[in-house]
């Protein structure tokens, strides 16, 4: 297994994300892509030496398909894991039954939940104190985080467009086309019969037609629960200013949705903020 992790203006992520690892599983390979305009995935990994990290620095702004596409060309493992670099580890992140679940239902990809955890930082903390949002300020203390659950269907309209049609759970394993940003896969398939991430998306939209693609491929995609990931984001302002692109720079066929494949999960805070940000 090889997690590949695309990271852009956001050092204390990667870092929260690579310490994550390290601690659950010492020894695994990790590759990171890293444009930003001052690199630091390099200094970042140094820090945690019992991960067997490679770091690619790319030219500045090359966009997540790009750093994606370069980093699963390296991959030399029969599987790997995606993951954002604003993603942690945590006890529900269990790559070795994912595996098992994946290897027993014969599928290709298999993602999990998000628990998505209140954007970090002192403005939102802020903000949340004075609005007394308790539930907020329990996901930082706890980081157990509100799951959300985020698949479903494409359906390919007449007018070009593409819609996202809601698909019901069925444990252990729910077929669908379209899972959360954290997943795992198996190489060869995405490398060869997807070519990976488009790169003239460089942000926005580069999710929906990842998946979209991989499902007019033919591979098979599953869902599982509670297997999955901390989401734990932080907009720091010169990765805010990039990352506010991705509502224009999205195709034009999957519009600005929200809907059904992007729900919480039974009990879960409909509040809390949608999981999967793009790095």
């Amino acid at each position: 297994m090889t997690a590949i992790v695309k990271t852009f203006e956001r050092p204390r992520c990667l870092a929260r994300l690579l310490r994550s690892i390290a601690r659950r599983y010492p020894g695994l390979t990790v590759l990171v892509a890293d444009d930003s305009r001052a690199p630091y995935a390099e200094r970042v990994a140094a820090r945690y030496p019992a991960l067997r990290t490679r770091v690619f620095i790319m030219p500045f702004d090359s966009g997540v398909s790009a750093g994606r596409n370069l980093l699963l060309r390296e991959v030399a493992t029969p599987y790997f894991v995606h993951c954002d670099d604003d993603f942690v580890f945590d006890r529900r992140t269990d790559l070795d039954a994912a595996v098992h679940l994946l290897e027993a239902h014969d599928l290709d990809i298999l993602g999990g939940l998000c628990y998505d955890v209140a954007p970090v930082g002192l403005p939102a903390l802020a903000a949340d104190l004075l609005r007394l949002r308790l539930y907020r300020l329990r996901q930082r203390w706890t980081m157990q985080g509100v799951p959300r659950r985020f698949m479903g269907n494409f359906r390919d309209r007449d007018d070009g467009t593409t819609a996202i049609e809601p698909v019901a759970l069925t444990p252990p394993v729910t077929r669908c086309e379209l899972v959360q940003n954290f997943f795992i896969a198996r190489t060869r398939a995405v490398r060869e019969r997807v070519g990976g991430w488009d790169e003239r998306i460089k942000i926005g939209g580069d999710h929906e037609d990842f998946f979209h693609r991989a499902s007019r491929a033919g591979l098979r995609i599953g869902h599982t629960e509670p297997f999955g990931v901390v989401h734990y984001p932080e907009r720091p302002s010169r990765y805010a200013r990039f990352r506010a692109r991705a509502s224009w720079m999205r195709p034009s066929r999957f519009g600005r949705w929200r809907g059904a494949a992007d729900a919480p999960a039974p009990g879960a805070d409909p509040a809390g903020p949608r999981g999967g940000d793009d790095a």
